[in-house]
């Protein structure tokens, strides 16, 4: 397995740039689109897992839920994207496959103390378009490039008081950039080519916290309050005109961010959850004097269901498999054309145990529609798949 934590850390640093292109990441002075998952296997059910038990994947968002990880393991995540941009007059078609995540988790000591460590996406940018334009004495090609993303690296430690109750503390360090590029290019010689890069860098550090409960056999609750991060944010500014320099410097920041979720267990194999997070994208992020009048208020609810395997040998696929389903809904935190942009999603996943029953494969698919056409420019409508290997050995022998 440690064989498997070092490729998962060369192909994220690897992977890092190929993202998902959506045209509603593309706004000027905007961090990109919100990255949010607590699990694969929560992707299934609705985008839910805030208060589900999960002895396999490893949640970087509730860490406080690990008090059932009996063993190290490692998750990694891998997704492939197709979306369809459509602007009425056009439609483009993009695919996209990335990796999309790493999570380890260590027992320090069983059903007490387990370290973790993650390393995710946390917004993606990636939208690009060209045009030529004809005029009665010229012909110029106009291209525009909007990329970059924001990671988050973390560091956790989850403590259990007692079987029923999870805590958990979280140190998060940000780090990316995201370029906005212009060029201008004529098609006559007399005319000089432009071009301009803008290219905003991020780094900086944060702290979180999360808790779980289980009142009842059949009842979990979990939730998480992530705080402001301190981001060192500077603007590097590239011209045909000028060299390399640094324009601005100062500090930036991201809205606190917060959820809470519930998960209930019937007749032993089948389980509900619901989740909601929230983000207050409307306070901005502090990367200019004035305050952005696109942002508005971020939020995900997410709903599904699990039937699980039977714990007991059984002939029959359906028994050896869990099978998932939900539905989500989501704002994405930026209006186009003064209108909010929605994000509509129905989810399905399978659970997939392997090696005698100790890893598991989990996928999730995502079918969903993103804006409302002409009164958001442009409607997209997306296809996800996701999926997530976890394993699990024992590093460290239990501590008295």
């Amino acid at each position: 397995m440690k064989k498997m934590v070092y490729i998962a850390l060369f192909l994220l640093l690897l992977g890092s740039q190929a993202m998902a292109a959506s045209f509603f990441s593309s706004t000027n002075n905007s961090l990109g689109l919100r990255t949010y998952m607590t699990t694969v296997r929560g992707m299934g059910m609705g985008n839910t897992g805030l208060a589900s038990l999960d002895p396999f994947s490893v949640n970087p968002y509730n860490t406080s839920t690990w008090l059932g990880i009996n063993e190290t393991r490692v998750s990694i995540l891998m997704k492939y994207n197709v979306n369809q941009i459509d602007f009425g007059w056009q439609t483009v078609l993009t695919h996209t496959a990335n990796f999309s995540g790493l999570q380890l988790a260590i027992p320090l000591q069983r059903h007490k103390w387990v370290f973790g460590f993650g390393l995710t996406p946390y917004t993606m940018v990636n939208f690009s378009y060209t045009q030529k334009i004809d005029t009665d004495s010229r012909t110029l090609n106009e291209y525009i490039y909007n990329k970059g993303n924001i990671s988050r690296a973390q560091f956790s430690l989850s403590y259990s008081p007692e079987k029923r109750v999870g805590l958990g503390f979280n140190f998060y360090y940000f780090f990316g950039t995201i370029n906005d590029d212009y060029n201008l290019s004529f098609d006559d010689n007399e005319f000089y080519d432009a071009f301009y890069e803008l290219e905003y860098r991020f780094h900086g550090p944060s702290v979180g916290f999360n808790a779980f409960l289980n009142p009842v056999d059949s009842l979990t609750l979990g939730g998480f309050l992530d705080l402001k991060p301190r981001l060192r944010f500077s603007v590097v500014y590239r011209s045909q005109l000028t060299e390399a320099q640094e324009k601005y410097s100062t500090h930036s920041t991201i809205p606190v961010q917060w959820g809470v979720g519930a998960s209930y267990t019937m007749a032993k194999q089948w389980t509900i959850s619901a989740d909601y997070s929230f983000q207050q994208w409307s306070e901005g992020f502090e990367i200019t004097d004035e305050k952005l009048k696109f942002l508005e208020d971020w939020f995900n609810v997410g709903l599904g269901v699990e039937h699980s395997h039977a714990p007991r040998k059984s002939k029959s696929i359906f028994q050896k498999i869990d099978l998932r389903a939900g539905v989500s809904y989501t704002q994405i935190g930026y209006q186009f054309n003064q209108n909010s942009v929605k994000e509509y999603g129905i989810h399905a996943g399978v659970g997939i145990p392997f090696a005698h029953r100790t890893g598991r494969v989990d996928v999730a698919f995502v079918v969903g529609r993103r804006g409302e056409g002409t009164s958001t420019v442009a409607q997209e409508t997306f296809f996800r798949t996701l999926i997530s290997v976890s394993a699990g050995e024992l590093w460290f022998q239990k501590l008295r």
